[in-house]
């Protein structure tokens, strides 16, 4: 994914930031549609700021975890593949600082999945369960292999809509 926060400082976004639709039908070039619609979208007052990206020692989960005023948000790739990978946004994610459980929710083409588990400052340790099995994970704090910076959580959201990471 790209870095939105660069573009949209570039140019002047309004108040309002374009419609958060995907390219019309046809488009050879999505990608100037996204950019553009991406870096419409003002910054907030308090940004987003990324907790951390989470990897499994097998590479069969990647977890990217954002907090604003509002809590946490983030999106989980799983199985991580070298391309493509299936990717969820996190649903109903509730971070508690003071115990520091994490919970959240993604949905994929084999159902939903649920997490409960703790996180600290180098490491999520939890379970994942779904409707048929249960998955027992430590995802260890790594550097990002990609910048993302993103200026609200209106535009994380956008970003998942227009890239279709459900």
């Amino acid at each position: 994914m790209l870095s939105f926060s660069a573009l949209a400082q570039s140019g002047l976004p309004s108040s309002t930031p374009l419609p958060c639709t995907p390219s019309k039908l046809g488009d050879t070039a999505p990608w100037n549609h996204n950019v553009e619609v991406l870096s419409s979208f003002p910054k907030d007052s308090y940004p987003p700021r990324m907790i951390g990206t989470f990897r499994g020692k097998k590479e069969d989960y990647w977890l990217f975890l954002f907090e604003d005023e509002k809590g946490v948000f983030g999106y989980l790739l799983s199985p991580v593949l070298e391309a493509d990978s299936p990717t969820s946004r996190l649903y109903d994610a509730v971070l508690d600082r003071n115990k520091g459980t994490l919970q959240f929710s993604a949905k994929f083409s084999d159902g939903r999945r649920r997490f409960n588990g703790l996180l600290s400052n180098n490491s999520v340790k939890g379970t994942f369960t779904n409707s048929t099995w249960t998955d027992t994970v430590v995802l260890k704090k790594r550097k990002s292999p990609w910048s993302e910076d993103y200026v609200s959580r209106a535009q994380f959201d956008c970003g998942m809509i227009l890239f279709r990471r459900y």
